[in-house]
């Protein structure tokens, strides 16, 4: 059997519409219940006041209740009754004798309320002992018509079934209003997201931000469409730069080759060839393992070797492995401030970040230029200051040095010996870490990198 689905628009406005019934079906009933019982208390108030009055001026002789010129309910709109005490027997009444018989079957109905029923209507009724030298000598009975409550609580049933309906017709009318405009949103947000769904990924809600769960969720989905349209840029754009940059070791690689092949060449020709393509494999290589190092991160499958590192020592052991390389640039590279510093971190990785940071330094360093590496320990982190004397970078290429395949116009060519994605792998590696770094640069006047790693906690 097929199940069927209501919407959701139709489930609210019935559960909207279920509970506001029940709350006025539950409010009506106790409503009339209350006032019916408010009225039957003020008519026992009633009937025992006028009890006690006609108790008080009976006329008693020789200790019995004697009937007077005028019976004592006359001229009232009560009925009553006066029975002599032991032997009932009966005084003076103006209730029919088939409501005395109903109410008086034995002398437990001293003292009590009853509500009886006659062919005149409903009466209610209340009995009280008559006293004479702390004795009983008689009972009256009081009886009130209770056709004017009977009356008034028919008119007010008949009111609660037109107003009940009227309600809950009003109830659906809202219901559906409300509904409407409380899902109207979602409805907005699917047809969006069928609009995303064929590839437009430019869509956004732009709904009004309510501070409600829909504003909420209204919000999150623009934030996620937002999330993943910079996500598909970002790869669109990394499969091109990717491609661009393998497209020409490749090409040289191709043409070389061919060259050789023509078997026209020297020998010294051939050697060079060779070592064109060995020098273009040997970028190529670079290329792919650090674009898989980029990949791994970017999944999360890399996984890093935290150990107890002496960082100065680090430091001091990446500028000796560097200093050949400065003499032949003849630059000047020194540690100005060294102090005793110790991090938790994978070896390899921080020496791979610093080795680029401080490569990067001397390569765009010229002649006679300085770098200076300062290490300062501030307690809860360690500032790593990397600062050249080289030509800088313009200030409008600075928030962008980061991102992938990113070269500064001339300054960053593959002449120069990058590819773009250095600087990507340094912040990765500092961001796994849990540091950060700061760039700060003047064109024409050098670059300065601060790194920030937290220090071993003892």
């Amino acid at each position: 059997m097929k199940k069927i689905y209501f919407p959701l628009k139709l489930k609210l406005t019935l559960w909207y519409v279920l509970l506001l019934t029940i709350v006025i079906t539950i409010f009506s009933v106790v409503t009339y219940l209350s006032l019916e019982k408010m009225i039957i208390i003020n008519e026992d108030t009633i009937l025992k006041t006028q009890v006690q009055q006609i108790s008080s001026v009976l006329d008693i002789e020789n200790g019995k209740i004697k009937s007077g010129d005028e019976p004592f309910y006359a001229n009232t709109d009560f009925y009553g009754a006066i029975y002599s005490y032991p032997d009932l027997k009966l005084i003076e009444s103006n209730i029919p004798s088939k409501i005395l018989s109903q109410y008086t079957t034995n002398t437990d109905f001293i003292g009590k309320y009853q509500t009886v029923t006659s062919p005149e209507g409903k009466l209610r009724m209340y009995s009280a002992p008559v006293y004479y030298d702390s004795k009983i000598i008689g009972i009256i009975v009081i009886a009130q018509s209770l056709n004017l409550m009977d009356i008034a609580m028919k008119n007010l049933f008949g009111i609660f079934t037109i107003i009940i309906p009227i309600l809950i017709g009003i109830t659906i009318l809202g219901g559906i209003i409300i509904s409407n405009k409380a899902l109207k949103p979602i409805s907005h947000m699917t047809k969006v997201a069928r609009e995303i769904s064929v590839g437009d990924l430019s869509k956004r809600l732009n709904l009004p931000y309510t501070n409600d769960e829909i504003g909420n969720l209204a919000q999150t989905f623009d934030m996620m469409i937002e999330k993943l349209e910079n996500s598909f840029k970002r790869q669109k754009q990394f499969t091109h730069d990717a491609s661009h940059e393998l497209r020409t070791p490749i090409a040289v690689i191709q043409t070389q080759a061919e060259s050789a092949l023509n078997g026209t060449g020297t020998k010294e020709e051939y050697k060079k060839a060779l070592q064109v393509i060995l020098e273009e494999a040997k970028h190529m290589s670079k290329l792919v393992h650090d674009l898989l190092f980029l990949a791994r991160s970017d999944s999360n499958a890399e996984k890093l070797t935290i150990e107890n590192l002496n960082f100065s020592e680090l430091i001091e052991g990446i500028v000796n492995e560097l200093a050949p390389l400065v003499e032949n640039n003849g630059l000047t590279l020194k540690i100005i401030k060294n102090d005793s510093s110790y991090i938790r971190g994978d070896q390899t990785r921080i020496i791979q970040l610093f080795y680029n940071l401080i490569d990067n330094a001397i390569k765009y360093t010229p002649a006679g230029g300085k770098v200076e590496i300062s290490v300062e320990n501030s307690g809860k982190f360690i500032k790593t200051s990397i600062k050249d004397t080289g030509i800088g970078i313009p200030e409008e290429h600075l928030p962008h040095i980061f991102e992938r395949f990113y070269r500064v116009d001339k300054a960053r060519t593959r002449k120069s010996g990058g590819s773009g994605l250095g600087l990507s792998i340094c912040q990765w590696i500092i961001n796994a870490h849990g540091g950060k770094i700061q760039v700060e640069s003047c064109e024409g006047k050098g670059t300065t990198f601060v790194v920030w790693l937290p220090t071993l906690k003892k």
